[in-house]
């Protein structure tokens, strides 16, 4: 976890599986998230985006936790 403020978050996250293009292993994921645990795997919902100071980010509207 990067940064937190309440239920919002950025996250440098370890891509596994996803459903768009991207050829970095991990990448930034940003959204209101309870806390996420360390070694735990989840599913991200949204879009890319790219913001002009940090670069593409993943814009999470919804996450689920994997078993």
């Amino acid at each position: 976890m990067t940064f937190v403020n309440g239920f919002f978050s950025i996250n440098v996250v370890q891509i596994t599986n996803s459903s768009f293009n991207y050829d970095q292993g991990e990448i930034t994921v940003v959204g209101h998230f309870g806390r996420l645990q360390v070694g735990k795997a989840y599913r991200f919902k949204g879009q890319l985006q790219h913001n002009y100071r940090h670069g593409t980010q993943f814009v999470a509207k919804e996450y689920q936790h994997l078993d």
